[in-house]
């Protein structure tokens, strides 16, 4: 266990204020009620909102009183949801069907950071665990944290040897360890921690220039790749540590995002911007050899968020599992945006053209994805067409759904009254017991960064 900061977390009752300074006041009992009061408060509303301009960002009070993470001070009670008088409550599901999110267990704040023009947050998965990086200054004092989340409970740390003006880190489970990359100042290195957050070796200067980092697994280690100006640049890591040449990906005005690809290589794709439209584009790299390119989107209109996901591990006998697959936000008209997704084959493209995953009457933004079992896992952001609250959805995608383009479900893991914040990321355990979304809120002063943790049948 790395630093006496770390803690187990499974539920918040200390009534110490809130990181705003308000009293705290039972904040634990309502934390599990919060979702279900808000989706109910927008429906008996006259107008949550009426037109296509993003609300200005709320006060801390305006939004889910979800219970708070920070470096000290919880306690172990347990990640099972309980009543305030302290029977096991099983109800409390956000939407019914095999995935489900309560609101008790799956809804945590686990940081907040004062720097509210800033906000980026990534995940990724090992078999068993998941984690997410972000930078904040809960508690005064800015760092990379890490929040891991397994069977044993929900657990934020420090990182150590980390700058603490790093940003713009990514996460990934590579073998037996957690690989971090950041950028601080241009600068962007590699930390590598132990299951038990124990750093391993030294950090890994990978380039001097960067924005905008990325890491996959792939073959035998990592691909890492960032933004230097427009171009997209990259460099294989050996499972060592051991970093290899310095090769350009082309170049990415969007937003871009990286994963594995099948078994030997890794897919780079950017997307367009709201000024320039364009469809979603890139390389596939293997784990040998240059990177060939891909255009992956039919719509001339993709703009915002990109999210790769990687390979998936499950499939029917005789079938393979799919290759990879790619969420985008694509616009419609002037203003109205969906997310729709792409399931890669053997080369990169699309092996069954692409579709609409965000709801009819959505208005959908800032899309991420995971494999989940033999299929797939969507995150966005949504509100509807004539107005009301922002929502985080997720839609769960099987096999089957895959190769028809039909949405199993659609779940709605978060709401508030802003539209200001991070994109969602969102990944799964291998077996696809669990998946967890994360993304971060920026109220009025601060920025909280959410996680929901949903579990499948």
């Amino acid at each position: 266990m790395m630093g006496s900061s770390a803690v187990k977390n499974r539920a918040w009752t200390d009534s110490r204020p809130r990181p705003d300074g308000s009293p705290d006041g039972g904040r634990a009992a309502r934390a599990r009620r919060s979702i279900t009061k808000l989706t109910l408060g927008c429906a008996l509303l006259v107008a949550c909102g009426d037109d296509d301009s993003p609300p200005p960002p709320p006060p801390r009070d305006a939004m889910v009183d979800a219970p708070v993470i920070d470096d000290a001070g919880l306690d172990d009670a347990g990640l099972d949801a309980t009543r305030p008088d302290g029977a096991t409550d099983d109800s409390g599901i956000v939407a019914p069907g095999r995935c489900t999110v309560d609101p008790g267990e799956g809804l945590m704040v686990v940081g907040t950071d004062t720097d509210t023009g800033f906000a980026h947050v990534a995940s990724d998965s090992s078999a068993t665990a998941s984690a997410i990086v972000f930078s904040d200054d809960l508690g005064g004092a800015r760092g990379l944290r890490l929040v891991t989340i397994d069977d044993d409970g929900v657990q934020r740390s420090a990182l150590d040897g980390v700058s603490p003006g790093s940003r713009s880190a990514d996460v990934a489970s590579i073998g037996d360890e957690w690989w971090v990359v950041a950028v601080d100042g241009g600068a962007l290195s590699l930390h590598r921690f132990d299951t038990e957050l124990t750093r391993v070796g030294t950090a890994t200067d990978l380039a001097t220039s960067a924005t905008d980092a990325r890491i996959t697994r792939a073959a035998d280690g990592a691909l890492v790749a960032w933004r230097e100006g427009s171009t997209v640049r990259a460099r294989r890591v050996s499972a060592a540590g051991a970093p290899g040449a310095t090769f350009d990906l082309g170049t990415a005005s969007g937003a871009f995002d990286l994963n594995a690809h099948g078994t030997d290589g890794a897919v780079l794709l950017n997307g367009g911007t709201d000024a320039s439209p364009a469809r979603v584009a890139g390389r596939r790299v293997p784990s040998e050899g240059s990177a060939t390119t891909l255009t992956v989107g039919g719509s001339e209109e993709s703009v915002g968020s990109v999210g790769v996901a990687g390979p998936t591990t499950i499939a029917p006998s005789g079938t393979l599992p799919f290759y990879g697959a790619v969420a985008f936000d694509v616009r419609i008209g002037d203003a109205f945006r969906s997310v729709r997704l792409a399931v890669l084959d053997v080369d990169g493209v699309p092996a069954y053209g692409e579709y609409r995953v965000s709801a009819a009457g959505e208005y959908a933004w800032a899309s991420s994805a995971t494999a989940w079992g033999g299929g797939y896992v969507v995150a966005y952001r949504a509100r509807a067409e004539d107005g009301g609250f922002s929502r985080v959805r997720v839609a769960v995608l099987d096999r089957e759904s895959c190769e028809v383009g039909r949405v199993d479900e659609q779940i709605t893991v978060g709401v508030a009254a802003t539209e200001v914040g991070s994109p969602t990321t969102v990944t799964a355990t291998e077996g696809g017991e669990r998946f967890v979304v994360a993304w971060g809120e920026t109220l009025e002063d601060v920025v909280e960064y959410r996680i929901a943790i949903g579990r499948c049948e």
